[in-house]
């Protein structure tokens, strides 16, 4: 039972946060219909589509052993494709979107590349980070009646810990790491005092 729901959480708090960031932030961006349908198209192209099916060929050619990534030594190729992924997705949310979805692009593209550049030396829990930053997000721009929803973050790194994927120390380092980055960067552009 236990097994099962601490893979359930993993699935849940994954991937799907990732839609939910890339969709948040173009709404929270207030472009018109047509900006918004097109960073849509676009953003869901090289935040969820690529990455999706990089993973997938991966995992296929048996270049990973598993889609979570489990091993470190698997994770550079694939990370780094994301990495790259979200880059483009910063250039196009400047071209095509407006400054506060280039902003919101930028911070999450910099949390994946400091998660990248982490990976390259020692394992840091992706799960924690993505966590965090939508944890962050919805705090500073929907309010703080989102608070309850820290309440994920606990259950999320239980998850992770039970399913031996991470260590404390890597779960705790993409909860503080991913914090640090995006507080810094939304103090920077103006959206945090």
């Amino acid at each position: 039972m236990k097994e099962t729901l601490a893979k359930v959480l993993s699935l849940l708090f994954g991937f799907p946060l990732i839609v939910f960031l890339m969709s948040y932030g173009i709404i929270l961006s207030k472009m018109d219909l047509s900006k918004t349908i097109i960073m849509f198209v676009l953003l869901g192209i090289f935040e969820l589509l690529i990455p999706l099916l990089v993973l997938i060929v991966l995992f296929k050619k048996n270049v990973i052993t598993d889609m979570d990534v489990a091993k470190r030594s698997e994770r550079v190729l694939p990370f780094l494709i994301i990495t790259i992924c979200f880059s483009v997705a910063v250039l196009l949310s400047r071209q095509f979107g407006n400054a506060f979805l280039f902003n919101y692009q930028l911070i999450l593209f910099m949390t994946v590349l400091a998660s990248f550049a982490i990976t390259l030396f020692w394992k840091i829990s992706l799960h924690t980070g993505i966590t965090t930053v939508t944890i962050v997000f919805l705090t500073v721009f929907s309010g703080v009646y989102f608070l309850p929803v820290t309440g994920i973050l606990p259950a999320i790194y239980w998850a992770r810990f039970h399913l031996k994927r991470h260590t404390h120390s890597q779960l705790i380092a993409g909860v503080m790491v991913n914090v640090a980055i995006t507080v810094l960067l939304l103090r920077f552009f103006g959206y945090v005092k």
